[in-house]
């Protein structure tokens, strides 16, 4: 009988990736994602991905690719458990908020989103960069571009 070390590795993964901001690794920060399809919904990532600029390396990947962008001030995520399926993470309707929690947005959107209100809170609001999919890492977590959207 096979063994899926992904299966029996992905636990202890998460359970290390939850105590990065004990040891002062400010790149580790809340990522919210919510949902617009029917009203708002939200759903914080945990244990918190590491959030951080793109580097030039990757910037230099993605050059010469038709339809694809990826700028310096863009956000690298990665370490997102697996144990979230691609679908809750990526899809119509997603977007993403890095800074604030499910609960916090909850109580600053109820029917309309506003932009303003989530920056004057600490939130940037950001969308999946066009062109550039979900990819998985080490069969452990997933990782993805964001980019910021526009001020409003």
């Amino acid at each position: 009988m096979p063994i899926d070390l992904t299966a029996r590795f992905q636990s202890s993964r998460d359970a290390a990736a939850k105590h990065a901001a004990s040891y002062g690794i400010p790149t580790n920060r809340v990522l919210t994602v919510g949902d617009r399809t029917t009203n708002f919904s939200w759903l914080t990532i945990c244990p918190n991905p590491s959030i951080d600029l793109v580097s030039p390396r990757l910037v230099q990947r993605y050059e010469g690719l038709q339809d694809v962008e990826v700028e310096l001030d863009d956000l690298q995520v990665s370490g997102i458990s697996k144990a979230y399926a691609l679908e809750q993470i990526k899809g119509r309707g997603k977007f993403y908020v890095v800074g604030l929690t499910a609960d916090q947005l909850s109580a600053l959107v109820s029917e309309r989103f506003d932009q303003a209100v989530i920056e004057s809170f600490g939130g940037i609001v950001c969308d999946l960069i066009p062109g550039v999919e979900v990819e998985e890492q080490n069969q452990l977590h997933w990782s993805m571009i964001l980019r910021r959207r526009g001020r409003s």
